[in-house]
C-alpha cells in the first residue's frame, strides 16, 4: 500500500535530521494505519462504513507497539 511505498522510498535516518524526521513520520503513519485497520468501530474522525457505531468497551487508552 501507500505506507509501504513511502517506507521503501524514505531516506536513511542516519543521513541527517531531516531524513530521521521523515523516517519517524513513516513509522508513525504505519502505526496509525495499522491501528485504524484493526479497529472494529468508528471513533472520532476515524469512521468506518462497516462499523458505524462506537464500542463503549473500547473507550480507553490504547498503546500500539
Amino acid at each position: 500500500g501507500a505506507v509501504e511505498s513511502l517506507a521503501a522510498r524514505s531516506p536513511d535516518p542516519r543521513s541527517g535530521s531531516d531524513a530521521a524526521e521523515a523516517a519517524n513520520l513513516v513509522t508513525v503513519a504505519s502505526a496509525l494505519v495499522a491501528a485504524a485497520a484493526a479497529r472494529a468501530e468508528s471513533r472520532g474522525a476515524h469512521t468506518r462504513d462497516d462499523f458505524p457505531e462506537t464500542a463503549p468497551r473500547l473507550r480507553r487508552r490504547l498503546v500500539v507497539c
